[in-house]
């Protein structure tokens, strides 16, 4: 199984055309499935991949495995090629598009950032287009004026007011990574905490953070503390954080801490208030199995994991009678995630029951009060 995966990869690397069969499509919202009535064959899926290889750097090979892994799970033939458009231009993106459309195709996966998504909005669909790595948030966006675009990208602001339900600090700051998905996490921030105090972390700033300890400390005690850093720089933070002798109410991460590494770079002291958001929810053991074969990780990462809900999404309007592997639905073309919040430890992440957590703090609250005024 594992060799005939690997061969099944290496076909689409390398030569971008893999045929297995003829397929067929149809569409998410009801009032559109009438366009694409009259395809009656279902004897297989056909779906294109568009991308700007150079901008999108390890998601090219990512979602090529994850597509893969979808359709191999379902066990139909299908045909699935890859088209590289370059860059996120308007022209480059109409251009390929088209190609694509002049080769039959009924779905196309297009891994974008916010450009692209920007540019394939303004495309006269005519096959569904569907970018798992925007939400339908970060661009100007109609579902009327675009009917065919869909959008799976995760919501940090679904994610931070989730946290934000956690407060238990007298402040709140952030320290936030020097790219742009930290620059993002703080404007999100910014909006709900106008007073909240920042700090950028670079990569000198987060080997050497104990040198301003001084200043640091007297910031985070009873703080509720933002991590809006990538896990390497969390787990250097949290390590040198952790011999501060004034300790902060909790820490606080999205989606971007959501990393089964975390528990190797840090000690359990360290972590012991720290909760991390994620979007991502649990999906069929056998398509993580094969997954896990093509080295695509649908556990942890999450355009993974939007990618595959993509694939989800049209391939049950083809075979609506096929077992479900995930249960987002979709909403004005956007897909809906449910926010979890997760404690970590030795053995990996474990989920927070918020509203218990909450009633044990009044009671801890409570009992203090009692305490000191008896």
């Amino acid at each position: 199984m594992k060799k005939a995966l690997f061969f099944l990869l290496s076909s689409v690397l390398f030569a971008q055309d893999l045929k297995l069969g003829t397929p067929h499509f149809s569409k998410p919202q009801e009032e559109l499935i009438a366009q694409f009535s009259q395809i009656s064959d279902r004897s297989g899926v056909k779906v294109a991949l568009m991308m700007p290889k150079k901008i999108i750097g390890r998601y090219s090979i990512a979602t090529i495995d994850t597509i893969l892994a979808y359709l191999s799970a379902r066990g139909r033939d299908f045909e699935f090629e890859v088209f590289d458009c370059g860059d996120e231009e308007e022209k480059s993106i109409k251009s390929t598009y088209e190609k694509i459309e002049q080769k039959g195709f009924q779905f196309i996966v297009a891994v974008m950032t916010t450009k692209g998504a920007l540019e394939s909005s303004k495309l006269a669909l005519k096959i569904p287009l569907y970018i798992p790595t925007v939400n339908y948030k970060q661009i100007p966006f109609s579902p009327s004026s675009s009917p065919l675009l869909f959008f799976g990208g995760i919501s940090y602001e679904d994610q931070i007011h989730t946290l934000l339900e956690l407060r238990d600090g007298t402040h709140v700051i952030a320290y936030n990574d020097d790219s742009p998905v930290g620059g993002r996490l703080s404007m999100i921030l910014q909006e709900s905490i106008p007073d909240l105090s920042e700090l950028t972390i670079t990569n000198e700033i987060a080997a050497t953070f104990a040198k301003s300890s001084k200043s640091q400390e007297a910031l985070i005690e009873n703080a509720d503390v933002f991590l809006n850093t990538p896990v390497v720089k969390t787990g250097l933070l949290l390590s040198q954080i952790g011999y501060f002798k004034k300790k902060s109410a909790t820490f606080l991460s999205t989606q971007i801490n959501y990393n089964p590494s975390l528990s190797i770079l840090t000690q359990q002291r360290d972590r012991k208030n720290l909760y991390i958001a994620s979007s991502i929810g649990k999906t069929d053991q056998k398509l993580i199995e094969y997954g896990s074969l093509l080295n695509s990780d649908l556990k942890y990462d999450w355009v993974n994991y939007s990618t595959a809900i993509g694939m989800e999404i049209f391939y049950k309007l083809i075979y609506p009678e096929s077992l479900d592997y995930f249960k987002e639905k979709i909403l004005d073309n956007q897909v809906q995630y449910d926010v979890r919040v997760f404690q970590v430890d030795t053995k990996g992440f474990h989920r927070v029951d918020i509203q218990a957590l909450r009633e044990q703090r009044e009671q801890k609250r409570l009992s203090q009060e009692a305490l000191a005024n008896p």
